[in-house]
Formats: structure tokens, C-alpha cells, sequence
């Protein structure tokens, strides 16, 4: 059987619409900008890894209104300012009929903040991020494709409850990324998980001992 993602789906259908409200002398160009250098470096690589991947898939089906799909990105080191700017600049030199795959909370909700997609009315599809803080937005112009974080995590903490896990704790970053994640809290407790956080989220630090080892084996498990 054939699987299509979801965020190709949606590409598909946005693409789909929007494609016949411009005149098409070429490809149609969708724009991103991600960090491809900096801390979230293999983040954003990967990002435009899939993307290009699910455009040349596209293309070889006949692309869109047969008109190929043509991939712009910019690099903006993760960088809040720099995702702006580079966006402003992508939108009127490269006229993208959308913009895809960004990589950052505190990028993407820079954008929304600027106003660059409502002002140049196109939309951002699949970002990375699955913030409360963004999906709070409700956005017009901002296309969530996963689910949000503390979805994710109740899920995860949910499973392990299952095996007798009562106890949880969430090692964050200090910015809209970490804060999105760190107030979890334990709905088998009603008590919130227990967190620690860096300094600084975007300098990397050597190695430390390990801790003690502990057991692998949930408590129920344990002999």
C-alpha cells in the first residue's frame, strides 16, 4: 500500500489551491528558512532533507498543475532576528507562494509577532514546533502538522504509568522551545513533573560523569 504523510497532504491541498490564484510562468517557488548551521543544525538539515524529498516525489508525479515545485532556503543559524529578515528578503526576491518547514518556537512565533505572513498573505505549513504557545494562536496563516507538546508528552508519561511509573522529571532548555515542554504535569498524581533547566540553551557543554545506574526495570517488575 502506498503512505502519503500528512504534511504532504497538506502541501498537496494548500498547493493545489493556491497555485491556480497566481499566474505560473515557471516552477512555483515555497520558501524556508531554518537553521542549518548553529545548535539545531541536523534539525534543520533534516527538515529541508524531508521537504525536498516530498517536493521531488511531486514533481515526478507531474507537480502541481504541471508546474514543478521548487525549493528555496535560507540559512538563519537559529536565530530569531535572522528568520525575519531572511524571510522579508526571501518574499521579494523569490515571490514563494508559501513557506514550509521552519525550525524554532521563538522563530516562528517572531513571525507571527512581525506580521510577515499576514502582510504578504501566504501561509507557513509543517513547522517543527509543536509549542502550546503556537498552537494557542490559532493562527490563519500557520498550518500545524503534529501534535503539541504536551500532548506528546502526557502520551509518553501515560505509557509508562502503565508499568508502574508514579515519578517524573523533564530536563528543558530555557526558551519558548523548553518552557513549551517543562509544565507537564503527572495526571496519575495531580502533582506537577519535577524540572530542571541550562543556562544557556544554545552553548554546548562537555560531558559530565554519569550518574549512579539505577534499574531499567519498572518497580513493578523488580525482584
Amino acid at each position: 500500500m502506498k503512505q502519503i504523510s500528512l504534511p504532504r497532504n497538506v502541501l498537496a491541498v494548500v498547493l493545489f489551491v493556491l497555485a491556480p490564484l497566481v499566474a505560473i510562468a515557471g516552477d512555483i517557488v515555497v520558501g524556508q528558512v531554518a537553521a542549518l548551521s548553529g545548535p539545531l543544525s541536523p534539525t534543520g538539515t533534516h527538515m529541508r532533507a524531508g521537504v525536498k524529498l516530498c517536493f521531488d516525489a511531486v514533481n515526478a508525479e507531474g507537480g502541481i498543475h504541471g508546474a514543478r515545485i521548487r525549493l528555496v532556503t535560507r540559512d538563519d543559524g537559529y536565530k530569531t532576528e535572522e528568520t525575519v529578515r531572511l524571510a522579508r528578503d526571501m518574499l521579494r526576491e523569490s515571490q514563494p507562494l508559501a513557506f514550509i518547514g521552519f525550525v524554532g518556537t521563538g522563530n516562528v512565533e517572531a513571525m507571527l509577532e512581525r506580521k510577515v505572513l499576514s502582510e504578504a498573505g501566504i501561509p507557513l505549513i509543517a513547522i517543527r514546533s509543536g509549542a502550546e504557545s503556537l498552537v494557542r494562536r490559532n493562527d490563519p496563516f500557520l498550518f500545524l502538522t503534529r501534535a503539541s507538546y504536551a500532548e506528546e508528552i502526557e502520551k509518553i508519561t501515560d505509557q509508562y504509568a502503565t508499568t508502574g511509573y508514579t515519578r517524573f522529571a523533564v530536563l528543558y532548555q530555557d526558551d519558548a522551545f523548553g518552557q513549551g515542554r517543562c509544565s507537564v504535569p503527572n495526571r496519575r498524581s495531580g502533582n506537577p513533573a519535577d524540572h530542571w533547566k541550562p543556562r544557556d540553551p544554545t552553548r554546548r557543554t562537555p560531558p559530565t560523569s554519569p550518574p549512579p545506574s539505577r534499574p531499567l526495570l519498572p518497580p513493578n517488575r523488580r525482584r
